[in-house]
């Protein structure tokens, strides 16, 4: 696919191994990708776990990273290129974001050693500002400037930015969660910060039913109220902050299971 899109890696499809493999491939079909990804299935859950186990979260915490390394053959120790810092194990937001850096990692990596070369960006220390509107926490494009040039300065040297979604930092340097499943958000806001007018959501599901009960629904193009409707009404393809965001900024939103690329449902005007 020609010219610069976010593709959103959705943590559905995030499993082991041989996700990893699928997302070379997808990474491939695309000239000027920035990729944003989930905490692979079922870590986010783990870590909220981890805790509120006191005494468990740094033991645990590595149990998860090197439960991940091994996925490309890598282990954790003082030395490594990953590492924990001691005061995220006190904060919860910093603890479960590290769902996120580790499949930011764990993808850069693989994707690298496999020729196409990618850095991990993580979104609590490059540039990406939350904001409290009130009853939820925002992505402040406007301030987020610094991400843009890091974003851009990488695009330039030709690599591949793997970027965390879930979470940035507040204007106090603290890393803020944006809520459970925010990282369709996330991907839409990136793409606003970066000028891209498309977003690709890999997710676990072809695109978006008309009726969640038929899988003969699926339709192949829809607006952003009726996906709206659909998504509020209990078909949570999409985040509705998403689609939200993607509507006020006219971004184009492709959602697909990945087995296909070109096909899906697209949501647009």
């Amino acid at each position: 696919m020609k010219g610069k899109c976010v593709v959103k890696i959705g943590g559905s499809v995030l499993k082991d191994r041989s996700s990893l493999v699928r997302i070379d491939s997808i990474a491939r079909h695309f000239d000027e990708p920035v990729i944003v990804v989930s905490a692979f299935k079922g870590i986010t859950d783990a870590l909220y776990d981890l805790y509120e186990c006191g005494e468990c979260r740094l033991n645990g915490l590595k149990d998860l990273i090197n439960m991940h390394l091994r996925m490309i053959k890598e282990e954790f120790s003082c030395s490594s290129d990953f590492q924990i810092s001691q005061d995220s194990i006190k904060e919860k937001d910093s603890y479960v974001s590290y769902g996120e850096k580790i499949s930011a990692y764990v993808i850069a990596r693989f994707l690298t050693q496999n020729g196409l070369k990618s850095i991990p960006v993580y979104t609590d220390n490059s540039g990406i500002i939350v904001s409290d509107s009130g009853a939820d926490l925002e992505i402040d494009i406007q301030t987020s400037s610094l991400f843009l040039r890091k974003i851009e300065n990488m695009m330039d040297m030709k690599q591949i930015p793997i970027v965390t979604g879930f979470f940035g930092s507040d204007k106090f340097g603290k890393t803020r969660v944006l809520g459970r499943n925010s990282s369709d958000y996330s991907a839409v806001a990136v793409a606003t910060i970066l000028g891209i007018d498309r977003v690709v959501l890999v997710k676990d599901v072809p695109g978006i039913y008309l009726n969640i009960t038929d899988r003969e629904s699926l339709v192949r193009r829809i607006d952003y109220e009726r996906a709206l409707e659909l998504c509020e009404a209990g078909a949570r393809v999409v985040h509705p902050k998403a689609l939200k965001l993607a509507k006020e900024r006219n971004i184009s939103l492709i959602i697909t299971s990945g087995e296909s690329i070109e096909s899906g449902t697209v949501i647009s005007d």
